[in-house]
């Protein structure tokens, strides 16, 4: 018993390390429920050393505690503002309300109007000077921006040099001094850096379809588990109805051993139990056989004799128990031959209301089963019409990615002759100063 656990314990352990990542494991085949489609996910292997994730740029940071707290100053700041705001206004309009009340004289009428023409007369006068400050700030600020005559702007005088230095007159490839760009050169490590992009990116995708295929499985097993509640709902509404009325019951959907891989890893008590047992009869032989039928004999002749006693028991009692039954229906039936009689309107209406209420959910619960199962299988066309075409820019990507590593094999075995023959250049210049000297 103690091996059999240690061999459970140590199954495990292999399952766990080997499924610690479900999505870069074994593929897993998604079946369709009434038809023949089905979906596999990438068997996904860890990236490359390539491949190099990019890091998570300023915007998707989260917000500091500093930057919190201003946002929330200011927002409190703003909130008092308003409220003063709205007391003053408040307080304003009562004394406008109680002004307007009271009678204005002619010489009060005079002194306000001559009071707006003042106001008026000061804000343009107010406004003139604004707008002329204004304007010698800008000339100010012209003069001050205006550059020297000798001034030369860094920007063109690099571009100048750039030009002088790799233009040129437009030489073509097969001039002596023809010299490439910087930005058009390729070495083998800008190869390796554009396998890195590649790989990153066809992990990515492959790893973003491999979680929607995992969650289209556990919308499957959903789905089961809300199929087989809505029959039980739709077993226990038969057992109501008359049998001419009842509805076929779907069949409920199964899971195949290939969308749960990882259940072949699984083992009890009592698997390992019947696998000992089999190599114990293997092992056996004919011994085992022979002294399996004789002890079988032996126990099907103690239960002829047992079955022959026990029939003569049960046949006397069963005789005893059919006469008293007898009488006492016949009792039963004399005493309740009064007693019957016909079911009232009103459990009549209420009997057809059942009726028609369990008939409506019937039809309702197999309208149920069946959506399920549609939206199940459209969803899945649809993940397998993406994957398809995904398929198709992978392999392009495959391709892409062995033309890479070939140029980059090849760049690598160009810096490797240039190296040898710039040591060999540099060898004989020294030789050339050394005789020289």
């Amino acid at each position: 018993m103690i091996k059999i656990i240690k061999m459970v314990i140590s199954e495990d352990t292999c399952f766990f390390f080997r499924f610690r990542d479900s999505l870069e494991s074994d593929t897993i085949v998604v079946h369709a429920i009434q038809s023949d489609h089905k979906i596999s996910s990438y068997r996904l292997s860890k990236p490359s050393k390539y491949s190099k994730f990019k890091r998570a740029s300023q915007s998707e940071r989260r917000a500091s505690k500093l930057e919190r707290l201003e946002k929330e100053g200011i927002g409190r700041k703003d909130s008092q503002k308003d409220t003063a705001g709205s007391i003053s206004v408040q307080e304003e309009s009562v004394i406008e309300k109680g002004k307007q009340f009271r009678p204005k004289t002619l010489s009060q009428i005079m002194v306000e109007n001559q009071i707006e023409k003042t106001k008026k007369l000061v804000l343009k006068a107010e406004r003139a000077r604004q707008k002329i400050q204004q304007r010698k700030k800008q000339w100010e600020d012209l003069y001050k921006s205006k550059p020297a005559d000798d001034y030369e702007d860094p920007k063109d005088v690099q571009a100048i040099k750039e030009a002088q230095v790799y233009m040129g007159d437009f030489n073509l490839k097969t001039a002596p001094d023809y010299k490439i760009p910087e930005h058009m050169r390729i070495n083998a490590a800008k190869k390796e850096e554009e396998l890195g992009q590649l790989d990153s990116m066809t992990h990515s995708k492959k790893m973003h379809m491999n979680k929607c295929i995992l969650s289209l499985r556990d919308l499957k097993v959903a789905v089961m588990e809300e199929i087989q509640c809505l029959v039980q709902e739709l077993k226990h509404i038969h057992s109501t109805l008359h049998i001419s009325k009842h509805i076929p019951i779907p069949e409920i959907p199964q899971i195949h051993p290939e969308e749960v891989p990882e259940k072949r890893f699984h083992y009890d008590e009592e698997i390992l139990l019947a696998f000992k047992q089999q190599q114990m009869k293997n092992k056996g032989g004919k011994i085992s056989q022979a002294e399996q039928a004789g002890s079988t004999g032996a126990s099907a002749r103690f239960l002829r004799l047992s079955t022959l006693k026990d029939g003569d028991l049960t046949t006397r009692e069963s005789l005893a128990r059919s006469s008293r039954a007898s009488t006492f229906s016949l009792e039963i039936s004399k005493l309740t031959e009064f007693e019957k009689a016909d079911p009232i309107d009103v459990e009549l209406e209420i009997m057809k209301r059942t009726e028609i209420k369990n008939m409506y959910m019937q039809q309702y619960l197999t309208n149920r089963i069946k959506e399920l199962i549609v939206t199940f299988d459209a969803e899945l066309h649809l993940l397998r019409h993406q994957k398809l075409k995904l398929d198709t820019q992978m392999k392009l990507s495959d391709l892409h990615h062995v033309t890479l590593f070939q140029e980059m094999l090849l760049l690598k075995n160009f810096e490797k002759q240039e190296n040898i023959l710039q040591n060999s250049v540099n060898s004989l210049d020294k030789e050339q100063q050394d005789m020289q000297v």
